[in-house]
Formats: structure tokens, sequence, C-alpha cells
């Protein structure tokens, strides 16, 4: 069975939606340049959500030293994550697009078993520069394959999935789970309700 990741959250509405729909984990992020950023005042509600989704703290290029808040038992980042940190910690790849011709491409297969230290999986995402998660870009999915068969963690594919595209994403690349933000929502961390049913129908189907 393929994961599912909704990230990016910001209403109690779209949270408790992807809850209800059988999400496995949802984002919240905790990085101020994003236009999904969770501020301090939303924390109660997610710390009130059901537990059984594990609800995963975003970072950027930082991970919060002193640890993330109450309420949130995953984290995600850019950089390494310190074990012990949380109990589900996530590693983001940033991986050239779908369609750019990198000659360092390699070097993500090559390194991905030093890259995967400290993390439980890992999470492909497409960089585009200047920006943090979210740029509807898609990641390039034969190195995307390639990843996964290197990895000795799970991982999950994210990066311009919507409703549409997921199911081919998931007969191409063939992770252990996906990741959802941009392609459900009606505009930057407004969640389209019809989006996430159908994105979760689509991936379960």
């Amino acid at each position: 069975m393929v994961r599912v990741k909704i990230c990016g959250l910001t209403r109690p509405a779209d949270a408790e939606l992807a809850i209800e729909q059988g999400a496995d984990a949802l984002g919240f992020i905790l990085e101020p340049s994003s236009p999904r950023f969770v501020r301090p005042a939303d924390l109660a509600w997610i710390a009130a959500l059901a537990p059984w989704p594990v609800r995963v703290a975003v970072y950027g290029p930082f991970l919060a030293k002193e640890g993330i808040p109450p309420g949130l038992d995953g984290v995600q980042s850019l950089d390494e994550v310190p074990s012990g940190i949380a109990r589900f910690r996530l590693r983001t790849l940033a991986l050239p697009p779908a369609g750019f011709d990198s000659d360092g491409a390699q070097f993500w297969v090559e390194n991905v078993r030093q890259l995967a230290l400290e993390a439980d999986a890992i999470l492909l995402d497409a960089h585009r520069a200047g920006s943090f998660g979210g740029t509807g870009l898609r990641v390039d999915p034969d190195l995307a394959r390639s990843i996964v068969l290197a990895c000795p963690l799970p991982v999950i594919l994210a990066g311009g999935l919507n409703p549409n595209n997921v199911a081919e994403a998931i007969r191409l690349v063939q992770p252990w789970g996906v990741d959802v933000s941009s392609g459900v929502e009606s505009s930057p961390g407004l969640k389209d309700p019809s989006a996430i049913r159908d994105f979760i129908a689509a991936v379960r189907g």
C-alpha cells in the first residue's frame, strides 16, 4: 500500500478531512517564508487532532535547535535530522525537476545512503531556486526511480503531484509513499476538499 501525506495544512477543517479520507501523515510548515506557514497560535488545534496520522513539523533549511513544538510527533527537514528529536524523521532531497538536464543527477543516486543518515525516510521534491517546497514542479521520474532502488530507507515522492497524475507517478517511480501540497489547493495554504478526496482515492486505486 502506498502511503499518503497531505502537506501544507493551515486550517482545522482541511486537516480533519485529510484524516477522514485516510491520510497516513499530515504536514504543518514551520518555515516563516512559506505561504503555508503555521503560526504558533495554530499549534493548539493541531495538537488536538486525532492521534493516528503522524503530524509532521516541516522545516526549511534550519531545524529549530530546541526541538519541535508539542503536538507534533514527526519532523521533516532539508538538513540532517538529529536522532531522538521525533518519532518519525524525514529528510528532504531537493532534486532537479523533470526535463532539467543536470550533470550532477548521478550524485543523488551515488550518495543517497550517506544522505539518509539520521532519518527514517527520504522525501524527494523538485528544487526551484529561492523557493521552499510547494513549487508544483515534478521530480524527474527516472532519477526518482533510481533513488528508490538505491535507498535503504522508505522513499516518499513529492513535487507537482495532483489527482490526475499521481497514479502514473506511482507506476513509474514505485515509491513507499506520496506527498502533496499545492496539487490539492484552491490557493496557497487553502486546500480544495474535492481535490483531497480525489487524490487519496487515486492513490488507493
